[in-house]
């Protein structure tokens, strides 16, 4: 079996997410940085990312075509902040979801809910 397009176009985002999300204000060689307990990001900050990510062009714009994709019915997003002194990371992940429809009845197929795991999974 060769390789799946959609994971390669999958690689391919998380790849410009990447570019796009992992913002460092110091050098990466220095010390470690310590995850914030009380993040807090700026309006202007926010839309400097949402910019970025919606700003994309052809043919780097993956990651805006999964935003703006109509099948998408959910999405997830988090947000995190880094520091070390003066500097800072801050890092966004998403998650988006197709909602193709209600799966409930399969388990009824496959003999309850007991059984659904291992045999109606997909």
């Amino acid at each position: 079996m060769g390789a799946s397009p959609i994971n390669d176009i999958r690689k391919q985002a998380d790849a410009t997410l990447t570019r796009k999300c992992n913002r460092r204000s110091g050098d990466s060689g220095g010390p470690k940085f310590a995850l914030s307990s009380t993040p807090v990001f700026s309006k202007s900050r926010l839309d400097q990312d949402e910019g970025d990510l919606f700003g994309e062009k052809p043919p780097d714009d993956l990651h805006r075509q999964n935003i703006v994709n109509p099948l998408r019915t959910h999405v997830g997003i988090g947000l995190s902040l880094a520091l070390q002194g003066e500097d800072f990371r801050d890092s966004c992940s998403q998650e988006f979801v197709n909602h193709y429809g209600e799966y409930s009845q399969i388990r009824k197929l496959f003999g309850g809910a007991k059984n659904s795991r291992s045999r109606a999974n997909c």
